[in-house]
């Protein structure tokens, strides 16, 4: 069972009642909430009024037994409903701002390891204009034949040029530092995401090789995460709740390549080279997306619309039948929609062993 915890950034509810009121689900998909304070109770498993009838017996048999006086008993018990309000307030602040965060036992090694991903990204970060460059312009110019709403829109960033003689990595660190500086603004500017292009049609071919190719991006980005969630690393990856995050933004990660046939979703409309697109998640919210229904006509949301534009197109694209479902898989989809979904995440048969976090070459 998946352990309880937000589906995405607590800022970004991920749908509305009828009548507008915001919603969070919880990854363990069992609970839905209204506010962020309700949905932190859920996740640390403590009452609205702080186990309100355990501490009431409590306080009550205390009284007595001291007392024998049911009069003060009331009175206790009246405080404490007095009270309650107050202290729940005080709980979900801390629930908030403090159980949330990393173990302390943790924050020094963290903080060294942080220090030292930062350092790795400012000396490999190429000197360029990531709002408007040749990336960027081809992205944009691929993405006018979208049968996306809002992608002909899209306020996008890019990777930098491409250098032939550095590996994929190499080419990756050299954007990671824009990257970063993206996702920090990117509410205020209202980003919608970052592309990383990866030309060469042998990079992307094939489903195997865009797979792999896929694998080797995300990869340079999480290990080089100046918050080492290593997501990729993760021993959940493959289940509901995974999610892809650099410098604590979580990430929708959409990719395109020259392996996907025309009437595929992902198809690149002639395009030779291989684009990972990282979508902050709170940039959903500047479109106003709407509750996922998937594939209910009755539904007159944004999020439907898109998908009711792409099966208009014969581009319709998968998506699972249960409502909180695995992300990682959907990252790289088959070209067939109704084939197994694969396990692109996995290093092909006979790869080292990545090194652990700090032995990544940074000293």
């Amino acid at each position: 069972e998946m352990e309880c915890g937000f589906r995405t950034d607590p800022s970004i509810p991920q749908g509305k009642r009828p009548d507008g009121t915001p919603v969070w689900f919880c990854t363990c998909g069992k609970f839905e909430a209204t506010s962020v304070e309700a949905m932190n109770r859920h996740i640390n498993e403590d009452a609205p009024i702080v186990k309100p009838i355990l501490l009431l017996v409590f306080v009550s048999g205390f009284t007595y037994y001291w007392t024998s006086d049911w009069l003060m008993v009331f009175g206790a018990i009246l405080v404490i409903f007095i009270l309650s309000y107050p202290i729940n307030i005080l709980l979900d602040r801390y629930y908030a701002n403090v159980k949330n965060k990393k173990p302390p036992m943790m924050m020094t090694k963290t903080i060294r390891y942080t220090e030292q991903h930062l350092d790795f990204i400012e000396r490999h970060a190429a000197d360029y204009d990531p709002e408007d460059n040749e990336v960027v312009r081809k992205f944009q110019r691929m993405m006018k034949e979208s049968n996306c709403l809002f992608a002909k829109k899209a306020k996008v960033w890019g990777s930098p040029d491409w250098i032939a003689n550095l590996s994929i990595e190499e080419n990756v660190h050299r954007g990671l530092k824009a990257l970063r500086d993206g996702l920090k603004k990117g509410q205020d500017i209202k980003l919608d995401g970052f592309v990383f292009e990866i030309p060469g049609e042998e990079h992307g071919k094939t489903i195997e090789a865009f797979a792999e190719t896929v694998r080797r991006v995300l990869n340079a980005i999480s290990d080089n995460d100046p918050q080492c969630d290593h997501c990729m690393d993760s021993e959940i990856i493959d289940r509901r709740g995974w999610r892809f995050v650099f410098d604590d933004v979580s990430i929708f990660v959409t990719c395109f390549g020259p392996c996907y046939p025309i009437n595929h979703a992902r198809y690149a409309f002639g395009d030779t080279s291989t684009y990972v697109l990282i979508q902050p998640m709170y940039s959903f919210g500047f479109h106003d997306v709407g509750e996922d229904h998937p594939w209910d006509d009755d539904k007159n949301t944004i999020r439907q619309k898109i998908r009711q534009n792409f099966k208009k197109a014969g581009r319709m694209y998968f998506v699972p039948k249960p409502r909180f479902y695995a992300m990682a898989p959907m990252i790289v989809p088959p070209i067939d929609i109704d084939a197994p979904l694969l396990q692109w995440y996995l290093p092909p048969h006979g790869t080292p062993p990545k090194p652990a976090v700090h032995e990544i070459q940074y000293e």
